[in-house]
């Protein structure tokens, strides 16, 4: 069987997809192609920013596991990195590589003086006045973005007037990924509430981002939508 992945298309579906997308073909037409539903092309594509991932080719220089499970042991009997490196016949530095990667995975910590400047700017009363002045512009374009959204007959889930998003159902769209699956033909890509649903269940909201939900390419297709 082949193997699925969390948008619920194979690794051949998933290549197939990508060259068709590549060729200028539509969501709609892979989709049929494909024998899915357009939400789920849609979903890759947006995942992707609408951009085939690259191949991913494993260095010869990354370790495999049987190597670092023997690096793992070799700091539990208190050998050297460069004891542990000849041991494996890699470069000392390959070794000290994986130690600090490490960790960083399961100490999340950074240097003294990193932290010692990011405390120095973030006090400096500049800092308090940027971020304010972000807060307003953030609270203006809630504002905007509201009206506009009332003006186009949407009804907004909630209006908290701040934060990045902004929830809003458009009248006569049951499903809000039918929507999204024709917005991304005219380069439009909206984010619509099945994405965020644990069993991709149709939702008729959609998920707008304030900062770029001003654009008057996207009001211009949702009244004609």
């Amino acid at each position: 069987m082949a193997k699925r992945g969390r948008a619920g298309l194979s690794h051949e579906q998933k290549t197939e997809l990508w060259s068709r997308w590549k060729a200028g073909e539509c969501v709609s037409d892979i989709a049929r192609a494909l024998a899915v539903p357009g939400s789920r092309v849609h979903h890759v594509l947006a995942g992707n920013g609408g951009m085939a991932p690259m191949a991913r080719r494993r260095s010869s220089r990354a370790l495999a596991l049987t190597e670092r499970e023997e690096i793992s042991r070799g700091i539990a009997a208190g050998h050297s990195a460069r004891q542990i490196a000849a041991q494996l016949q890699r470069p000392p530095c390959t070794v000290t590589r994986e130690l600090a990667r490490t960790k960083m995975a399961v100490a999340l910590t950074s240097s003294e003086i990193t932290e010692r400047i990011v405390h120095a700017f973030v006090t400096r009363p500049v800092y308090g006045e940027h971020v304010a002045r972000l807060i307003a512009r953030l609270g203006e374009a809630h504002t905007h973005v509201e009206a506009l959204m009332r003006q186009h007959g949407a009804e907004l889930f909630d209006t908290p007037g701040r934060g990045l998003f902004l929830w809003a159902q458009l009248p006569g769209h049951a499903d809000a990924s039918a929507l999204a699956n024709r917005a991304i033909d005219h380069n439009i890509w909206l984010a619509p509430g099945q994405y965020f649903r644990p069993h991709d269940e149709p939702s008729p909201w959609l998920r707008f981002n304030v900062a770029y939900s001003a654009e008057p390419a996207l009001w211009e297709f949702l009244s004609r939508a």
